[in-house]
């Protein structure tokens, strides 16, 4: 690794596929969405979400706004639901953030009841409780309706609990099923987080080199389409080939990428 980094006189691996907001690439849509979220949170909306296909940049797009929370007003909890988890063990995800009963040590009304009261608490404080529900995609109808139940909760200040659903495409569709349609009316904001455009895919590309300490002229122009064309803008997919592309022209000593390295980094990414 130390020998890839010195070839290409970078100070560390432009293209990890890692959740690090120091080589994120916020793009404008990015600061319209962390913008319009941070509103609605401040105007306590109950539900709102943020959707796109997977490798649009959803999480760390969420430890943004989580990091732009001030922590004194809003006391962010992050819900990382597996495949077909139960309302049960969703209720334990919460009670795990705050502190409470889990499991066998108290029945479901009696875990909503003290979630509630500790939600009340926090409002007394001065401190709006914010849920990051992350693949939301993953909850079945009898978790969105325990969702939806909780997002009713009240007090004299306005709406206890804001909850922003992050999803994919398929997660929609669901909503549309009439089944959902009470869910579905009490999301007041749904945002799409779009693949990026063919200049943005290249900016993301010379971002990630420069803020490594290389040349972000180590791709040639003749590069970006290529990659654009092959990733359909999908920062996560444009970054593999990227990686791939820097290091089959490592393995080839060619300090610059060419388009024959990443017409074959494009084949070797699955």
């Amino acid at each position: 690794m130390e020998d890839f980094l010195k070839f290409f006189n970078l100070q560390r691996d432009p293209f990890q596929d890692t959740i690090d907001q120091d080589i994120f690439f916020p793009t404008e849509i990015h600061e319209q969405v962390i913008l319009k979220l941070t509103t609605g949170l401040s105007q306590r909306r109950p539900i709102m979400m943020l959707w796109g296909s997977s490798g649009t940049g959803k999480t760390i797009l969420t430890r943004l706004l989580v990091n732009q929370l001030d922590p004194e007003k809003f006391l962010p909890l992050l819900i990382l639901p597996s495949p077909q988890i139960t309302p049960a063990a969703l209720l334990d995800l919460f009670c795990q953030q705050l502190g409470g009963p889990e499991g066998r040590q108290a029945n479901k009304q009696e875990k909503l009841t003290w979630l509630q009261q500790r939600i009340i608490k926090e409002g007394e404080k001065g401190r709006q409780t914010v849920c990051l529900v992350d693949e939301a995609h993953f909850l079945r109808s009898e978790s969105l309706h325990l969702i939806r139940s909780m997002s009713n909760w009240e007090s004299s200040w306005g709406k206890l609990l804001s909850i922003i659903f992050m999803a994919e495409p398929p997660f929609i569709k669901r909503l549309k099923h009439p089944a959902h349609a009470s869910i579905r009316s009490r999301i007041s904001l749904s945002l799409e987080l779009p693949p990026l455009s063919a200049g943005e895919s290249e900016q993301l590309i010379k971002f990630r080199l420069l803020v490594s300490g290389g040349n972000p002229q180590v791709f040639v122009p003749g590069c970006y389409p290529l990659i654009h064309q092959a990733s359909g803008g999908v920062p996560r997919i444009i970054i593999k080939i990227a990686g791939n592309a820097l290091l089959e022209s490592y393995c080839q000593k060619e300090n610059q990428v060419s388009p024959e390295a990443v017409n074959t980094a494009v084949a070797e990414s699955c």
